[in-house]
């Protein structure tokens, strides 16, 4: 089915002109809404919905801000001088580090929730998902572990 909008999907839109508004209420606002997820554009957005809440998702669209933040550096590609790599830098390593440290203890303790049954099923609807490529590569990899 799918989602279908106005039905299972609602996209609350919201754009801060004034600078009265704070973003830290907006947030809330939507933490307390029990969205399913917070898109954000600015790093304000962002460190607004971080401080919100440890258990929506946050999709955090590029920005330039990155870069200014000294996150990421921006390389000329070596063969294709129209090429722009984004380099991790180390500020920017130290919060992958933070967030992915987070984002597996939030998942050992799902794990360890839903038990191993639960656990099995869950890997067994990930590999289902693969296209044949990936999962004769994944199966390559699971027995060369083995």
């Amino acid at each position: 089915q799918g989602y279908i909008p106005g039905t299972n999907l609602q996209i609350i839109y919201y754009n801060q002109l004034r600078p009265d508004h704070d973003l830290r209420d907006v947030m809330k606002s939507f933490v307390d809404s029990r969205v399913d997820a917070i898109l954000v554009s600015t790093r304000g957005g962002a460190l607004a919905a971080k401080a919100a809440t440890t258990t929506i998702p946050i999709i955090f669209g590029a920005t330039r801000d990155a870069i200014q933040d000294g996150l990421v550096e921006s390389r000329v590609g070596r063969q294709d001088k129209r090429e722009r790599h984004l380099v991790l830098t180390g500020k920017g390593a130290a919060l992958e580090r933070e967030l992915s440290d987070a984002q597996r203890a939030r998942m050992r303790a799902a794990y360890r929730a839903a038990g191993p049954a639960a656990v099995q099923g869950f890997r067994q609807v990930l590999e289902a998902m693969m296209d044949p490529d990936q999962r004769r590569q994944y199966q390559t990899l699971k027995e060369a572990g083995s």
